[in-house]
């Protein structure tokens, strides 16, 4: 018994020595990288090379992709935006936002994905969301024309005054002679007579009449009186809604 005892113990010690051994090499055969991947599985993938599982499998499984190879992977955000705007274009404006959100769950700070879908919000008569889309478009690239000038609009149509007349001061600012590219209709034009009317409102008559004079040169200077100055806003009539 004794005897059986010391051969088992002493197969087992060489078995553990040899284990070791394999485990160190395998240490050196893999990849730090593929270590750090795969540290919860070290142990399990050197236990299988011990008894044979070839070197090559064994390390291949940690770093395989989990899609399914017959899956189609999604388009480019790039491509993603453009479709947007395609919809967009053609008055669809569920699918133009659905396009843009797709854009963005591959980049969440994709500028343009993030105002697109803004304006398609928008659209949808969904200025609270619209205006929060907005205004992180803004949060990521203050330069970017289209988020002001629909930013603009949005907090205007939710009451918003002084939210609207800052983004459209950036706007005019930014783009003097701005045109929304998806939508001919919004210009800057447009832009000024909604600060005008923001101006009006706030009881800033002198710089209402100063954009009053730049809408209607020929008229100018336009007088600061509230009545007159009401007046003109009315014959210019209001700015288009978002």
């Amino acid at each position: 018994m004794c005897a059986e005892s010391t051969v088992l113990n002493g197969h087992g010690s060489r078995s553990k020595r040899r284990q070791r051994r394999v485990a160190s090499a395998v240490q050196r055969a893999v990849p730090a990288w593929h270590r750090w991947c795969c540290r919860g599985t070290v142990i399990g993938t050197l236990l299988l090379l011990v008894v044979g599982t070839p070197l090559w499998l064994a390390i291949g499984g940690c770093g395989q992709s989990s899609t399914d190879p017959g899956e189609t992977p999604p388009p480019p955000a790039a491509e993603l935006v453009q479709s947007g705007w395609a919809a967009f274009e053609a008055g669809n404006f569920t699918a133009a936002h659905d396009a843009f959100v797709a854009a963005l769950a591959q980049d969440v700070t994709l500028t343009e994905a993030q105002w697109g879908r803004g304006w398609s919000l928008a659209r949808l008569r969904q200025y609270q969301a619209a205006d929060a889309a907005m205004a992180t478009a803004i949060s990521l690239d203050a330069s970017a024309a289209d988020a002001q000038a629909g930013r603009a609009l949005v907090a205007a149509a939710l009451g918003e005054h002084t939210t609207a007349l800052s983004a459209a001061t950036s706007l005019l600012s930014l783009a003097p002679q701005y045109v929304f590219a998806h939508d001919a209709q919004v210009t800057a034009v447009e832009i000024r007579l909604l600060r005008a009317q923001l101006y009006y409102r706030s009881g800033d008559y002198a710089a209402a009449a100063a954009d009053l004079d730049l809408l209607l040169p020929g008229a100018a200077p336009h007088s600061t009186d509230p009545h007159e100055l009401l007046v003109a806003l009315a014959t210019l009539g209001g700015a288009t809604t978002p």
